[in-house]
């Protein structure tokens, strides 16, 4: 698939909110207060949350200095996809392109908004090369430090969105192209328990 990225974004459409949740299921979750962090529903991530092997990332850095072990902590229905995209990118050559992972799950609210479960939230978005590529841009170009320009297409291949200028580290699923997961029910029985979870697995 031939995507066309430019520095306003992939041109793509987005799936909206509610095919996203109708896809992944997001979590229901509690407000910290005078925080734009929440409290995820410990049942909810139980279910829909594990570490998956991504070795190609072992050795980058994330946003805090620690050194990834080839694992990241998401969402399952994301798993495959993010295996397949980092595979590929490695085979293509282009994982010195990747040079901090700068954010996965961060259970908080999106930015700009009081009430909106941040995608971070859902262990569906992934933020890359932050550093380089702040919010509210400007974007790494083609040929700079830190561009994603080049790897952004085999994201794209696999369904995932960049929203450029807009927040170009973030990228998140953008094409309903992966069926809706199917998790076992909570084989506990036990009421949902809430839990304030910090970005420790980013």
């Amino acid at each position: 698939m031939t995507v066309k990225t430019t520095r306003k974004g992939t041109q793509v459409q987005p799936m909206t909110r509610k095919q996203i949740e109708k896809v992944y299921t997001l979590p229901s979750f509690e407000r910290v207060e005078n925080s734009r962090l929440v409290k995820i529903d410990i049942s909810w991530e139980r279910k829909y949350l594990a570490m998956v092997d991504i070795p190609e990332l072992a050795g980058i850095p994330f946003y805090n200095g620690r050194l990834c072990d080839g694992r990241l902590y998401c969402h399952r229905g994301v798993h495959s996809p993010y295996q397949a995209i980092f595979k590929e990118i490695k085979e293509e050559g282009l994982l010195g392109d990747i040079l901090e992972i700068s954010g996965m799950f961060n259970p908080r609210l999106t930015t700009g908004s009081e009430t909106i479960l941040s995608l971070h939230g859902g262990g569906l978005a992934i933020d890359l090369n932050a550093p380089w590529n702040p919010w509210g841009g400007p974007s790494a170009a083609l040929g700079e430090t830190g561009t994603l320009l080049r790897v952004l297409p085999i994201f794209m291949k696999f369904g995932f969105v960049w929203l450029g200028e807009v927040d170009p580290m973030h990228i998140q699923p953008g094409v309903a192209i992966h069926p809706p997961l199917k998790v076992a029910a909570d084989p506990s029985g036990k009421k949902t328990k809430l839990t304030e979870i910090g970005r420790a697995h980013v």
